[in-house]
């Protein structure tokens, strides 16, 4: 475990850059800023096999599920 804190405590603070790309979050909790990439879950296993297009795709859509499920659960956002 690296950090952890309440969802409410979380807050998005992904650069416009990396949300322009879709395939990670940034996050802060605790005064601390973690990067969440999903751009190497495609590289493994049955995706692999498709191009680079599917597996980013493929990661952009985790990401946008992941970053749902935070907001969802009572996570708050910095950028809009």
């Amino acid at each position: 475990m690296l950090d952890r804190a309440p969802v409410t405590q979380v807050r998005i603070d992904t650069p416009a850059v990396q949300r322009t790309i879709g395939a990670s979050t940034f996050v802060r909790m605790n005064d601390h800023r973690w990067a969440i990439d999903f751009g190497m879950i495609g590289q493994f296993g049955r995706t692999q096999r498709r191009g680079l297009l599917a597996r980013m795709k493929f990661a952009r859509a985790r990401n946008r599920e992941f970053t749902g499920l935070l907001l969802r659960e009572g996570a708050t956002t910095r950028r809009g």
